[in-house]
């Protein structure tokens, strides 16, 4: 199953939540006095044959990431 750019493309809708959270958290981040010099926004695709792909997000040092899209539940 080879990856296309097709894969890796987001809609403007999932792109704007994406915004969205990174702006929530860096706000909420700044609130508290805490400082990061450098923060990182990470964007994770995982693809699975037959499910297909999820799409998730973190800031920083989250330990626990932010779902943008599943494409499969492992919650049955």
């Amino acid at each position: 199953m080879p990856l296309t750019h097709q894969d890796f493309q987001l809609s403007a809708e999932q792109l704007a939540a994406i915004n969205r959270y990174f702006e929530a958290k860096a706000q909420a981040l700044a609130q508290s006095g805490d400082r990061i010099l450098c923060p990182t926004l990470n964007v994770h695709f995982s693809f699975a044959p037959v499910f297909g792909r999820s799409v998730r997000i973190s800031y920083d040092s989250e330990t626990i990431p932010h779902e943008v899209e599943c494409q499969w539940s492992d919650s049955d």
